[in-house]
């Protein structure tokens, strides 16, 4: 009995004096749709990356230009967001910085009502299909978003003024289908899952599809990157690198796990057809770089866009020499 007592003793005495583990850093990840797009950061969340890293991280949606605002404005620390989007911001002086490029192909299409499809359908040239769309009223995810830009960018395909012969209304990608049923649109530029559901469940007609093979001329490009702060992994080296590390294991599962990936991705869209899903989830798949590194090609590309698209003025680009102030690659494994 004195020697277990004695044993307890020491039990307690080695607890007491034991040092308390420190709690993991905590950070927040701003994303600013819900789209097969983030589909990486659901996995991430989903296989415990980033707390296998260290890293407490907390993923929030804040629609549209919100998520990069929080994000310069210090509320969150890291945020995704667009490539034009990122270079207007940079271009004008604001300081975001890419740490991480997920999705290297654009996967923006355009949904069009069977009205505007039966008279000019997808199969026709471009230019005929942007002209169909002269005079209507088109929905968007946000203003200044890549799918205004994306729009925007078709439109000029048949020198149309997109602030004059169009009108682009925001509304909720979930509501989009539902408003091109009742006629309140003509059209909506959007990504998947929502512009293939509309599709399938006889909404509505995709009418431009990059990942059909529409827009060829913009691929590679920098469809989404990972934001943070210009000055911030400088002084936060080691929790920028865990959360790089935390989402280029998110990549390499879903390029080598898809099944269990989709499963993950699958619970966040827990209303929508799981054929659709899979669907999409494949060309998400297709477009996922296998690593997170950034390059000056995607950059490029993705300023052409900005600029075809009025977001980005001509006297306001970057010249290739500066896209280096884009992004970093210092910070990936």
């Amino acid at each position: 009995m004195k020697l277990k007592l004695a044993t307890v003793g020491i039990f307690f005495g080695l607890s007491a004096g034991a040092p308390a583990l420190a709690a993991p850093p905590q950070v927040t990840l701003a994303l600013p749709s819900t789209t097969l797009t983030f589909s990486w950061a659901y996995v991430a969340q989903g296989i415990g990356a980033w707390k296998k890293q260290g890293l407490d991280v907390n993923v929030q949606f804040i629609r549209g230009l919100g998520a990069m605002n929080a994000m310069l404005g210090g509320n969150v620390e890291f945020a995704v967001s667009s490539g034009p989007t990122i270079i207007s911001a940079i271009a004008r002086g604001q300081k975001p910085v890419v740490i991480g490029t997920p999705i290297k192909k654009l996967l923006n299409e355009i949904v069009v009502s069977k009205a505007i499809a039966a008279k000019t359908g997808p199969k026709a040239s471009l230019v005929e299909r942007a002209m169909a769309l002269k005079g209507k009223t088109i929905a968007i995810d946000s203003v200044n978003s890549i799918e205004q830009a994306y729009a925007k960018y078709v439109l000029a395909e048949a020198h149309l003024d997109p602030n004059k012969e169009v009108t682009f209304t925001p509304v909720a990608p979930p509501a989009m289908a539902p408003a091109l049923q009742a006629g309140r649109i003509d059209a909506f530029a959007s990504l998947p899952p929502w512009t293939t559901q509309a599709e399938l469940k006889g909404v509505g007609v995709r009418y431009v599809s990059s990942p059909a093979g529409d827009l060829p001329g913009l691929q590679p490009i920098m469809q989404t990157g990972i934001v943070a702060r210009t000055g911030y992994c400088e002084q936060h080296k080691d929790i920028c690198k865990k959360f790089a590390a935390g989402a280029l294991a998110a990549l390499r599962y879903i390029h080598e796990q898809p099944d269990k990936a989709f499963a993950l991705v699958k619970d966040k869209f827990k209303t929508m057809d799981p054929a659709v899903l899979k669907s999409v989830f494949a060309s998400v798949r297709a477009a996922t770089g296998e690593d997170l590194k950034s390059s000056d090609e995607p950059v490029q590309k993705a300023q052409n866009l900005a600029v075809v698209a009025g977001s980005l003025h001509e006297a306001e680009k970057l010249a290739p020499p500066a896209f280096h102030t884009v992004y970093t690659n210092d910070y990936q494994p």
